[in-house]
C-alpha cells in the first residue's frame, strides 16, 4: 500500500488562535523559519541580558521586558487576519507582561506540536537528515 503526503492539507492546517481580553481572536499561521530561529535563540538572548555586568538591575529588567515584548509582537504578526501588531496594539489590547509570558508559552507548545508532527520537519531534523530531491537516501 502506498502513502500520499498531501501538501495541500498540511498547508491548510489549523491556525494557533489567541483570544484577546476584548473577545477579538487572532489566527496565527505556522512560524516562519526566521521566527522559529528567533524563538529558539530567545533563551540565549535572555541569558546574555541577565548576565551583562555593565547594566544596572533596572536596565536589565527593562531590556528583558523589551525582548519579551518584541518577541510577542513578532509572534502576533503571524496573524492571517491582516492586523498589524505593534506596541500601540499591545497597549490597546492590554497585553501586559504576564499575558506576554502566556503567549510565549502557548506558542512554544504550538511549535512543539508542529515539530512532533511526522509530516513536519524542524530545522534541527532537516540538518540531521537533509532532503534530497530525486535521489533515495542510503
Amino acid at each position: 500500500m502506498s502513502k500520499i503526503l498531501d501538501l495541500g492539507v498540511l498547508a491548510k492546517q489549523n491556525t494557533f488562535d489567541i483570544a484577546m481580553l476584548d473577545g477579538d481572536v487572532l489566527h496565527l499561521s505556522k512560524p516562519t523559519e526566521e521566527l522559529l530561529l528567533d524563538f529558539i535563540a530567545y533563551d540565549g538572548r535572555l541569558t546574555v541580558i541577565k548576565s551583562d555586568p555593565s547594566v544596572s538591575a533596572d536596565e536589565s529588567a527593562l531590556k528583558q521586558m523589551a525582548l519579551l515584548r518584541d518577541t510577542v509582537i513578532n509572534i502576533l504578526n503571524l496573524n492571517v487576519d491582516g492586523i498589524i501588531v505593534d506596541v500601540a496594539y499591545m497597549q490597546d489590547k492590554k497585553i501586559n507582561y504576564f499575558l506576554q509570558t502566556a503567549i510565549i508559552g502557548g506558542f512554544g507548545e504550538y511549535m512543539q506540536e508542529l515539530s512532533s508532527d511526522p509530516n513536519s520537519k524542524s530545522p534541527q531534523s532537516l540538518v540531521k537528515h537533509p532532503v534530497t530531491v530525486g535521489k533515495k537516501r542510503n
